[in-house]
């Protein structure tokens, strides 16, 4: 293993490895809660090419920083996307089986917690002159 989003791959294992021990029904319990207080959830449905990939990525990216203009979060759900089973039970509960897939799925709300803004760096301290 190596990084992560920035984690050492020591604690990449340590957390896959506390996920694989979560048992399922405890983590499916909380899902399903923070499924059913969500104030808005997002579903994306396309073709499995890669031009509809990119423009789902694309989408995501301006929702992403739209919600973060509004002082909003927003949570993906890659699992649910991932997971056949389930990504085909959403498409029949949706009626969407004309759509092939579910490419995006995720939550917006607002934060329980300020969002800390990152730091910007001036372009003066990127751009070589």
């Amino acid at each position: 293993l190596g990084y992560d989003f920035d984690f050492s791959s020591r604690i990449t294992r340590f957390a896959a490895n506390l996920i694989r021990k979560t048992p399922g029904k405890q983590q499916a319990n909380r899902d399903k809660k923070v499924f059913e207080n969500a104030p808005c959830l997002i579903f994306i449905f396309g073709s499995d090419e890669k031009e509809t990939w990119l423009k789902v990525g694309q989408v995501f990216e301006r929702i992403a920083l739209k919600a973060c203009s509004e002082n909003l979060s927003i949570a993906p759900w890659a699992g649910l996307v991932e997971h056949e089973p389930s990504s085909n039970e959403v498409l029949d509960v949706l009626n969407q089986q004309n759509k092939k897939k579910l490419l995006f799925f995720g939550r917006i709300g607002s934060p329980i917690r300020a969002i800390p803004h990152s730091q910007r760096r001036n372009a003066s301290q990127i751009i070589n002159k």
